[in-house]
C-alpha cells in the first residue's frame, strides 16, 4: 500500500509518494526532479515528485486515496526515466465498506458505543465516538496497516479491553464535507455493498 498526497498552497508543487509513513529516512537521493528516500537497510520508504505541475495538473487537495489510470502513468514515466522503481496499481485503498450488526454502550466511555460490524466474510469489533451510527447503518472503516488522510497509519488495538480492530471514519477523514463528530454513513446510497473496497470499485 502506499498514500499520494498533493497540497499546492501547503507544500508548493510537490507530490508526496509515501510508501512506509512510520520509517525513518535516513538516506535520499535526487534524481533531477524525483527525490528517492529510503530508510534501514536501503529500504525505499517514499518519493518526493517535484515540478509536477508541468506534466499534469492535479486538482487534489491534502490525500490522493487511490491515483487514477492518468496520474499513475504520469508518476510511473518519471520514476522509470530515472530508474526507479514504479508504483503499481492500486488493488487495495485499506477502506471499506461494513455494516452496523449491533450497537452497546461503552460501560467506562458515556459517549462512545462497542460496534459489531460485518465487512464481507469478516467480523469486527470496535470502538466508535462518532455520531449518527445505529444498528444496520453502513459505514466506511480503515483496517487495521491502512495509511489515513494524515499520513498516519492506523493500527488494531485492544483499549480498555475492548478489541478496536477498525476505525470508523467521519467524512473529514475521507476528504468529504461533513462534521469531524459525525460517522460517514452510506445508508442513502445502494450502489455500495457491504465488504468491498471504498475507494478502489
Amino acid at each position: 500500500m502506499y498514500r499520494l498526497f498533493y497540497n499546492h498552497q501547503a507544500l508548493k508543487d510537490v507530490l508526496i509518494i509515501v510508501i512506509d509513513p512510520e520509517a525513518r529516512v535516513l538516506k535520499s537521493e535526487a534524481h533531477h526532479d524525483v527525490v528517492a528516500l529510503y530508510g534501514e537497510n536501503d529500504k525505499l520508504v517514499g518519493y518526493n515528485l517535484f515540478h509536477i505541475d508541468e506534466v499534469l495538473k492535479i486538482k487534489a487537495n491534502g490525500a490522493i486515496f487511490t491515483p487514477d489510470a492518468k496520474l499513475l502513468e504520469v508518476i510511473n514515466s518519471l520514476l522509470e526515466r530515472e530508474g526507479l522503481s514504479a508504483l503499481p496499481e492500486m488493488k487495495d485503498s485499506g477502506y471499506r465498506v461494513a455494516k452496523v450488526l449491533s450497537t452497546e454502550e461503552h460501560p467506562l466511555d458515556e459517549k462512545a458505543l462497542i460496534l459489531k460490524l460485518q465487512c464481507g466474510e469478516k467480523t469486527y469489533e470496535t470502538v466508535s465516538s462518532l455520531k449518527g451510527i445505529k444498528e444496520g447503518s453502513m459505514v466506511v472503516v480503515a483496517l487495521d496497516g491502512t495509511i489515513l488522510y494524515d499520513g498516519s497509519v492506523y493500527h488494531a488495538e485492544v483499549i480498555k479491553n475492548i478489541n478496536n480492530d477498525v476505525k470508523v471514519l467521519s467524512p473529514i477523514e475521507l476528504k468529504f464535507e461533513g462534521s469531524e463528530k459525525e460517522a460517514f454513513l452510506l445508508d442513502e446510497d445502494p450502489s455500495f455493498k457491504e465488504g468491498e473496497d471504498f475507494f478502489v470499485r
